[in-house]
């Protein structure tokens, strides 16, 4: 099971691309689960996820299994050059998780 360091790492790199991709951010908000499986975050099939772009932390509804993520808004000091360069230098290799 991957460590919650990890998938937040993940994360970060699916949130980095929602800021540079409008498109990808529509998806990701439509589709959540799917999106977030093809980035490497799988999740147990009876977890909801949610995309709020709202919400300041992690939130998980034991009720329904619902997770609740956070999609902040784009910095207003982070050009698309950096940004650019964040994702083009992301690394491409798999992370191994305890």
């Amino acid at each position: 099971m991957e460590s919650w360091w990890g998938s937040g790492l993940l994360y970060s790199h699916v949130v980095a691309k929602a800021w540079a991709d409008d498109a990808f951010r529509a998806k990701l908000k439509s589709k959540p689960k799917k999106v977030l499986e093809e980035n490497g975050i799988v999740l147990p099939k009876e977890i909801k996820v949610t995309i709020d772009e709202t919400a300041q932390d992690v939130t998980y509804k034991l009720a329904d299994h619902t997770l609740i993520l956070p999609l902040p808004g784009r910095p207003a000091d982070l050009d698309q050059q950096t940004l650019s360069n964040v994702l083009d230098n992301w690394p491409d290799c798999c992370f191994i998780f305890c």
